[in-house]
C-alpha cells in the first residue's frame, strides 16, 4: 500500500470521525444550553451573582424613603426563571424539590438587597448601638436566650443570615419551560426570627406600576387578572380570611425564616432592621419625631398581620419532640 492511498484513507477517516463529531456534538451542546440553569455549579454562580452585586457593587446606595402608605421594609423583590428538562418529574412538570434552589437565589437577592445597609454598617457605623422598647407581644414572640443578643456588637465580625426553616405549599403545576416570577418580601418577625414570604407566580401577571429601588425601569400598567381565579383557602388558623379573587395565577407559596448571626450570637431583627434604616428613630422611652411614630405605628401594623401565619410555622418546632426511637422499625433501605 503507498502512501498516497494511505493518506487517502486516513483524509477519509479523519472526515468520518469529524461528521459523526459534529452529529453527536451538536445535539449535547443543545442539550446544555437549554439546561444551562441546572448545570453543575450553576447554582453557585447564581447564588455569588447576587451576592456580589448588593454586597460588594452596591452596599452603600441608599434606600428609599419609607413612607406610611409605602413601606420600604415589605415592598417585594421580583426574579424570574424558568423550567429546563432536568428540572422535570414524571408527570413532565417542575419537580417540588426544585422549587428550594430557586428560592436559595430569590431570597438572596431579596435578603443582600433591601438589608445591603445593614450588612455594610456591622463594623463601622455600629459602635454604640441603642436598645429600643421592643413593641413584639410576648404572647407571639420567640423568647430571646442566653445566646440571643438585642445589639450588634462589632467586635464579633461580621453579620450574616442563617436560614432556620422553609414550608412550602404547592398549588399549580409549572410546565416545561416555562417562565415564572418568584415574589419575595417580607412579612414578620420577632424576637429571634425574620420570616420571608415567596409566591411563585405566573409571569407578568402581577407587573408593578414600579420599582423603589430601582426607579429607571420603565412603570407597566397593572394588568388586571389572569386568566384563572387564584385559589385560596378558606379562613385558616392565621385568623386572616382568604377569598377566591381575581389575580395572578400562584403556582406556589412558601414562608422561610432567618436568624442574623454574628459569631455564635443571634442579633435581635429590631437591631438588625435598624441597622438596616429600615425602621425610625425611636428611644426607649418611646421619644421621636412625630413622623417617626407614625411610621412605626404603619410598620407594626403590617407586622402582627403576619404573625399569625408565622406563628404557626413556629409551631413546627414541635415536630422535634415527635422522633420515637423504636426497638422494632418497618425497614431500612
Amino acid at each position: 500500500m503507498d502512501n498516497s492511498t494511505l493518506s487517502h484513507l486516513a483524509s477519509q477517516a479523519l472526515s468520518n470521525i469529524t461528521a459523526y463529531g459534529v452529529f453527536i456534538l451538536a445535539p449535547a451542546l443543545f442539550l446544555l444550553l437549554i439546561n444551562l440553569k441546572s448545570l453543575p455549579l450553576t447554582w453557585h454562580m447564581r447564588l455569588f451573582y447576587g451576592y456580589i452585586k448588593h454586597y460588594y457593587l452596591e452596599r452603600n446606595r441608599p434606600l428609599p424613603i419609607s413612607t406610611p402608605t409605602n413601606l420600604t421594609l415589605f415592598q417585594s423583590t421580583i426574579y424570574t426563571s424558568s423550567t429546563p428538562l432536568l428540572e422535570l418529574d414524571f408527570n413532565l412538570h417542575k419537580s417540588n424539590s426544585t422549587y428550594f434552589s430557586d428560592l436559595d437565589i430569590a431570597r438572596g437577592h431579596h435578603l443582600y438587597c433591601l438589608f445591603r445597609l445593614g450588612f455594610s454598617k456591622y463594623s463601622s457605623a455600629i459602635q454604640n448601638p441603642s436598645t429600643i422598647s421592643s413593641p413584639i407581644s410576648t404572647s407571639t414572640a420567640v423568647q430571646e436566650d442566653s445566646a440571643t443578643t438585642a445589639k450588634i456588637n462589632p467586635g464579633r465580625g461580621s453579620v450574616h443570615p442563617a436560614l432556620g426553616g422553609v414550608a412550602c405549599t404547592f398549588k399549580r403545576e409549572i410546565k416545561p419551560y416555562q417562565q415564572y416570577e418568584i415574589w419575595t418580601r417580607v412579612v414578620s418577625w420577632d424576637t429571634k426570627w425574620l420570616y420571608l414570604i415567596s409566591h411563585f407566580v405566573e409571569r407578568g401577571a402581577g407587573n408593578p406600576t414600579g420599582y423603589s429601588d430601582q426607579p429607571w425601569r420603565q412603570h407597566h400598567s397593572r394588568q388586571k387578572a389572569s386568566s384563572e381565579d387564584s385559589e385560596v383557602g378558606q379562613k385558616g388558623r392565621s385568623g386572616i380570611e382568604n377569598k377566591t379573587v381575581k389575580g395572578p395565577k400562584i403556582y406556589a407559596f412558601a414562608v422561610s425564616k432567618y436568624a442574623f448571626k454574628q459569631d455564635r450570637l443571634t442579633v435581635s431583627p429590631t437591631a438588625f432592621l435598624e441597622a438596616c434604616e429600615l425602621l425610625p428613630e425611636i428611644s426607649a422611652d418611646g421619644g421621636g419625631s412625630e413622623g417617626g411614630k407614625i411610621l412605626w405605628v404603619a410598620i407594626e401594623v403590617k407586622r402582627k398581620e403576619g404573625m399569625g401565619l408565622c406563628g404557626n410555622m413556629a409551631g413546627l418546632e414541635e415536630g422535634l419532640g415527635l422522633f420515637e426511637e423504636e426497638d422494632i422499625c418497618f425497614a431500612r433501605y
